[in-house]
Parts: structure tokens; C-alpha cells; sequence
């Protein structure tokens, strides 16, 4: 039993008082706000634990509706902003949602080329594991299930490669790609004093950002970049250690 492998001793007395089955799937609201109602978190969309999503895009829903709210709170912006939201985050989160499941799936081939899947005992567990990377043929299969796990643990393009707005899916977790295009993370660059631009900040001065006069903001100002970005003024951070 799971139970007492994980404690470790077989004489300690222990009660079930309820349980719920738990079903492996993905959901993701339709919308994530009714009227004055919003949605984030595990609220707007719910999918299985692998590669430990969830709380990352809840973490992402919260600080793209709190800026919205505090512009309105401050008669910066009208309340049209905040229909936003479902527009910007919906898509992220199915997006996350889809690569859980993809984790889920490739995490349990894994477990069969191991013999381990649906093993409750852990030292038959241990005695599969270990017979299949004995075995060359199996282990090849093993071998390619770990390699298949990259997504699961290197996912850095869903976490800030995303685009706001963009109607398909990153095509790999695993492959980050700056992006100089509106709804995205504007990517990180040394600055360099004139007439010694570094190769960053040449790529940069080719891509689609303004070539004109910036508004320049140090990285307390959050709000204001936003709603400068959202307003269609140009705008740029620039942190204390003279990062972009």
C-alpha cells in the first residue's frame, strides 16, 4: 500500500476519512470574467500537477489583471481595459493546460518502458526498474522516455515566450525565442553607450521596436510601462544594473 511505504512502517494505525477520485484532465473557462467577477487561478482553469503549471499561471492571471484594476482604481484607464483579460490570458492557460497533459502522458510511457507503471509495491518497483536498464533493448526505450521529459522540466518558452493574442500554441516549451512584437515580453538586452551597441542591442535597433524617442521607466514604475505599452506610447524599462 502507498500509504505505508511512505511512512515506512507497516504496524501504524491510520483511518480513511473520506477521499474523492482524482481524474486526469484539463479545464480552462470559457471566459474568465462576468461583470465585475474575475477568474484567476486555479478558479479559471484547472490540469494535472506535471510540470507544475498551474501556480504559474495563476501567479501570471493575478499580475495581468491587478495592473488593469489599479488604472481604473486611479482614473488612468476606463473600465474597458479590464475586457482584456479573458482575451490576454485565456489562451496562455490553455496553452499550459495542453502542455500538462503532453507532461502527464510522456511521464507515463516513461514509467512503462521502467516497469513501474501501476506498481504499488515499491521494492518490485525498484526490481522492474532496474531489470529494464539492464536490459539494452529496454534501455533504449528508457533512454528516449527520459529524453521525452524536456518539455516536462524546460518549459521557459511558455512561461515568457508567450504572446498575447497569438491564435496557436508555443511549438516547443522547451525553445524560447525573443519576440519584438506587441503582447510579448520585450527581451532582455544590455544597453551599450553610443557608438558601442552590443550585438543584443543591435538586433534590437533591426527589429520592429520604435526607432523613435522612448519613454524610459525603472523597474518600479510597472504600472505606468503597462498602460504606456497598452496606449500605444513606446515604452522601455530599464532596471538599476542598466538591464532591459
Amino acid at each position: 500500500m502507498p500509504i505505508v511505504s511512505a511512512i515506512g512502517k507497516d504496524d501504524i494505525y491510520f483511518e480513511f476519512l473520506s477521499y474523492s477520485p482524482w481524474v486526469f484532465r484539463r479545464q480552462v473557462a470559457l471566459t474568465f470574467q462576468a461583470g465585475n467577477i474575475f477568474l484567476a487561478g486555479d478558479a479559471a482553469h484547472s490540469f494535472p500537477p506535471t510540470g507544475g503549471l498551474g501556480l504559474n499561471c495563476g501567479f501570471a492571471d493575478v499580475h495581468n489583471l491587478a495592473y488593469k484594476i489599479a488604472l481604473v482604481h486611479r482614473g488612468v484607464a476606463t473600465p474597458s481595459i479590464l475586457s482584456t483579460y479573458t482575451a490576454e490570458r485565456r489562451g496562455v492557460a490553455d496553452s499550459y493546460s495542453k502542455q500538462s497533459v503532453r507532461n502527464g502522458k510522456e511521464i507515463f510511457t516513461l514509467l512503462q518502458s521502467l516497469n513501474t507503471a501501476g506498481v504499488e509495491d515499491a521494492m518490485q518497483g525498484r526490481k522492474n526498474m532496474m531489470a529494464a536498464l539492464a536490459d539494452p533493448a529496454q534501455r533504449t526505450q528508457v533512454e528516449a522516455g527520459i529524453e521525452s521529459q524536456r518539455e516536462h522540466f524546460d518549459n521557459l518558452e511558455l512561461h515568457i515566450g508567450y504572446v498575447y493574442g497569438a491564435t496557436k500554441p508555443p511549438p516547443h516549451a522547451s525553445r524560447y525565442s525573443p519576440k519584438f512584437v506587441p503582447g510579448a515580453r520585450l527581451p532582455h538586452c544590455w544597453i551599450s553607450f553610443p557608438g558601442h551597441l552590443s550585438p543584443e542591442a543591435q538586433v534590437a535597433k533591426s527589429s520592429l521596436l520604435p526607432q523613435g524617442p522612448l519613454m524610459c521607466h525603472t523597474s518600479r514604475s510597472l504600472v505606468q510601462i503597462r498602460f504606456a505599452l497598452a496606449s500605444g506610447v513606446p515604452s522601455i524599462s530599464v532596471a538599476p544594473t542598466l538591464g532591459v
